[in-house]
């Protein structure tokens, strides 16, 4: 005569540690900790794009401010570049006249040395023949 001995609270016992391991290879087999992670992630990325895209807009208002001043800017230099020019020629152009003025006064200048220096060497010349006729002086 056999006895059959049961263990009536460790068959759910069993039983509900199989089904929990069950769930858990499923679970990981079906990698659900992945898709989760996953949907985070593309939670936080498109957080960040509007985040972004927030920022994008409102620096696009400083953006367009700052670049019409730049463009402003622009015009004022290009303004004074253009007068310094004009500036420039005309002072070239006054350079230029006063040389030129320069150069002919020193023309004369020369000239009138060196007519000098002629009739001081002529006047010499003749002072010298002079003195050594009056005073017989043969050279």
């Amino acid at each position: 005569m056999s006895k059959k001995i049961t263990f009536g609270t460790i068959d759910p016992l069993i039983k509900e540690t199989e089904i929990k391991s069950f769930i858990r290879e499923f679970e990981s087999k079906r990698a659900d900790r992945d898709i989760f992670a996953l949907h985070q992630q593309t939670l936080n990325a498109n957080t960040t794009v509007a985040n972004a895209k927030q920022s994008t807009d409102a620096s696009q208002q400083h953006l367009e401010k700052i670049n019409k001043r730049l463009r402003d800017l622009n015009d004022r230099i290009q303004n004074q570049i253009l007068k310094e020019d004009v500036y420039q020629s005309h002072r070239d152009s006054d350079t230029l006249v006063r040389m030129e003025k320069h150069g002919q006064e020193k023309t004369v200048i020369d000239e009138s040395i060196q007519s000098s220096k002629l009739a001081i060497e002529s006047n010499f010349q003749e002072q010298s023949h002079q003195l050594c006729e009056k005073y017989q002086i043969i050279l």
